[in-house]
């Protein structure tokens, strides 16, 4: 689930505020949520996606943001998509920079993942009951 708790988060233009997400979890309010749950959980960590940066930054530079649960765009920012055509060169630098800030931002990606503020939580979770059953039938067996 995304992570209202990293640090793009701080950023109108992050990648994970969409109307689909109608609940945001930080690392601690998962673990709760699933702790309350019928689930038990066998393990939970956050990572930091390669483009999460750049994708936040380039958003709220153009000024993609959400506002009262919906997600706005300034027509500068989607001109072009609707006929289908793109300007090659710009779509080649796109990428080329995308790639550059997310090799270059390595290192703060994965000790922001480490110390729990990655832009993804990622938790695997089990039937309470599930996980009781089969743990006493590897004591029997």
């Amino acid at each position: 689930v995304p992570n209202i708790g990293c640090w793009e988060a701080a950023f109108r233009g992050w990648t994970s505020y969409e109307p689909y997400h109608l609940t945001y979890f930080d690392l601690n309010t998962l673990e709760q949520t699933i702790r309350n749950s019928a689930l038990t959980i066998d393990s939970i960590s956050t990572h930091d996606s390669f483009s999460g940066w750049f994708l936040a930054l380039l958003r709220t530079a153009l000024g993609v943001n959400r506002e009262n649960g919906a997600v706005t765009r300034p027509a500068s920012s989607v001109a072009g998509h609707a006929t289908g055509q793109r300007n090659v060169a710009v779509e080649h630098a796109y990428r080329l920079s995308m790639v550059g800030v997310g090799g270059g931002l390595w290192p703060l990606r994965w000790v922001q993942a480490k110390i729990g503020r990655g832009d993804e939580v990622i938790c695997i979770a089990r039937n309470k009951h599930y996980a009781s059953t089969q743990n006493r039938e590897v004591l029997i067996g």
